[in-house]
């Protein structure tokens, strides 16, 4: 099941989704929000997000990339052919369009 869209961001040709997060820090669950870029370069998306189920097994499916790229083709309305995943934080810029 994907994740909840919060908002989406323009960044030149990519969007960059804000996504609902939560993590274990002793006993308590800490709430948050990830963010996942995603571009599309030739007939790919690139999809980059700082992720720990990605970290922890590279085979893993991470519900966020789905979330992600479904926000991305509601958008663009855009096919592509494979996803590569990228693992690497991502972070709002000032000059970033808001579109939801």
């Amino acid at each position: 099941m994907a994740k909840e869209v919060l908002s989406v961001f323009q960044d030149g040709r990519a969007i960059v989704v804000v996504l609902p997060s939560y993590s274990y820090h002793q006993d308590d669950i800490v709430y948050g929000q990830v963010l996942v870029r995603v571009e599309k370069l030739a007939s790919d998306l690139f999809v980059t997000h700082e992720c720990g189920v990605v970290e922890k097994n590279k085979h893993a499916s991470c519900p966020c990339v789905e979330a992600a790229i479904n926000a991305y083709l509601t958008v663009t309305q855009e096919t592509y052919e494979d996803v590569v995943l990228e693992e690497k934080k991502i972070i709002l810029a000032p000059d970033m369009k808001q579109l939801s």
